[in-house]
């Protein structure tokens, strides 16, 4: 599998180049991190561990994206600032175009799995 053309007949999708080596390397990371709930038999843990995992995630995205001044970052990033819940952090690296529709909304559900499992 050493060409773009034969990538895109086994995806069926017109990702190539530098986009489907990203594509690839986020599927591993997926992969990955699905491996850490393999036997998990609390459900309510799982979901909760998941949506923390992903909101440090998009800490370290926007924290690497964000200007280069800690005391400023922090003012947006910490608990109780504006870009402190796992809500507002999906909304930001959606609106900085970080992340597509998909992963937005894909978050979006981990978030609201997450509430569910939080309120019992």
């Amino acid at each position: 599998m050493n060409s773009e053309a034969e990538r895109q007949d086994i995806w069926g999708t017109e990702i190539c180049g530098r986009a489907l080596d990203k594509y690839m390397e986020l599927n591993g990371s997926l992969v990955e991190f699905a491996a850490l709930f393999e036997g998990e038999k609390n459900d309510r843990a799982a979901a909760i561990v998941a949506a923390t995992y992903l909101d440090t995630q998009l800490e370290h995205v926007l924290w690497n994206y964000l200007a280069d001044d800690e005391k400023e970052v922090r003012s947006l990033l910490g608990t109780e600032r504006p870009l402190g819940s796992f809500g507002a952090k999906i909304t930001m690296v959606y609106c900085l175009g970080l992340v597509g529709k998909m992963i937005r909304d894909d978050l979006r559900l981990v978030q609201k799995i997450r509430n569910r499992f939080d309120m019992r």
